[in-house]
């Protein structure tokens, strides 16, 4: 019965005809992924459509009156969105599951790569979702970067090295490469004595 077409358990003898739906049931298993016990979320409710929006040019409202803008904190280890080996382990899908919404509630306006934790924003309707990313294109948005780092920075602007990973030795894979000149400033921030918790911030 993993089998079915239109439903149904093939016989042998059956053939297909066009336009026949052949689904096929796998026992699946998402990929781990490394989450907190609950991830962090902020809402923020965008004007209504005769409120002028931000600039004037608001996303429209949603079946609730009003769309919404969620930034969550996105864990490293989990991808934005359903893809490849995840599917429930997925950030839209954990975030809805946690707050109690229906499925594809949650749109993104963007993407981290699975590896890289930070905020990622979601809108609650595509309308709200697609006037997000237009003001990312047109720069009305600005995302920093920050780096938790060890190793000593100097002052001056230049080449840095940077890497990824632990040793080998620990099992882990690492990959290292030059990054090109840098043409920002950064500031160093020290961790209270603790290495561990020095950063590097941008600006």
């Amino acid at each position: 019965g993993l089998l079915t077409v239109d439903g149904a358990v093939p016989r042998p003898e059956d053939r297909f005809r066009s336009g026949q739906k052949v689904a096929h049931t796998v026992h699946w298993h998402d990929a781990p992924v490394c989450v907190p016990p609950r991830i962090k979320i902020c809402r923020h409710r965008l004007p209504a459509p005769d409120g002028g929006g931000c600039d004037g040019d608001g996303p429209g409202a949603d079946d609730s009156g009003g769309a919404e803008l969620w930034a969550v904190e996105k864990p490293a280890t989990v991808p934005t969105h359903a893809c490849g080996a995840y599917f429930l382990n997925s950030l839209t899908l954990l975030v809805e599951a946690q707050e109690h919404l229906p499925p594809r509630t949650l749109v993104p306006c963007h993407r981290l790569d699975r590896l890289t934790s930070g905020l990622v924003v979601c809108a609650t309707s595509a309308a709200a979702a697609n006037w997000a990313r237009g003001r990312m294109e047109r720069g009305a948005c600005r995302k920093t970067y920050l780096a938790k780092v060890q190793g000593a920075f100097p002052a001056a602007r230049g080449e840095a090295l940077s890497a990824w990973g632990a040793a080998a030795a620990d099992g882990d894979r690492s990959a290292w490469r030059h990054a090109d000149h840098s043409f920002a400033t950064w500031r160093w921030e020290e961790g209270g004595g603790d290495r561990d918790t020095d950063a590097l911030f941008e600006g």
